[in-house]
């Protein structure tokens, strides 16, 4: 009995061992595609065998247009027939509108506008350097306005506006507020 164990003891371990060193055959172009799909011979990378029917062809991938479609896309059995659409024309803004460009605007110089516009000049005027210029009324940066220390935050604002509507720039000129020095205001 002991002796049957060991005949098939050795028999199987023959057996594994052969098993676990016969040789793999491997293709190089296995272990070139790790995903394990070949390329078929003349095929560019990126395109892989593919069964058509009973038959085998390169498959070639199919088109793609980045604003799509004109013509969808037709195989004429040896490439690909479509048309892409053009790009949108870029389009435009509209003008602004310098009532609200100008209060936007107005934080980015330093002025918060509270009132306005109150008044309005046109373009080629000698009051705003020959540019349309829009008033309001506003806070901004606290400054001393008179020489007993009296400050004030309250501005008229001015909105420099260009012939396309866009704000050219804003500047401020301080106005006095509840001026003490010398008895007046309070």
């Amino acid at each position: 009995m002991k002796r049957i164990k060991t005949v098939v003891s050795l028999t199987l371990l023959v057996t594994l061992s052969g098993t676990l060193t016969a040789p793999i055959t491997s293709n190089a172009e296995w272990v070139q595609n790790p995903i394990g799909v070949p390329r078929a011979p003349g095929c560019d990378p990126g395109y892989s065998w593919q069964k058509i029917g009973v038959r085998y062809r390169c498959a070639t991938p199919p088109p793609s247009c980045q604003f799509g479609f004109s013509s969808a896309p037709v195989w004429t059995g040896s490439s690909w027939s479509y048309g892409c659409n053009e790009p949108a024309p870029p389009t435009k803004n509209p003008p602004g509108d310098p009532a609200v460009d100008c209060i936007t605007a107005a934080p980015t110089y330093g002025y918060q506008v509270t009132r306005g516009p109150d008044r309005v000049y046109p373009a080629g005027g000698n009051s705003c350097l020959g540019l349309a210029c829009w008033v309001y009324f506003g806070k901004g940066p606290r400054v001393t306005v008179t020489s007993c220390g009296d400050t004030s935050a309250t501005y008229v604002i001015y909105c420099y506006v260009n012939a396309d509507n866009s704000v050219n720039r804003v500047t401020g000129l301080v106005q006095p507020e509840n001026i003490t020095c010398g008895g007046g205001g309070g």
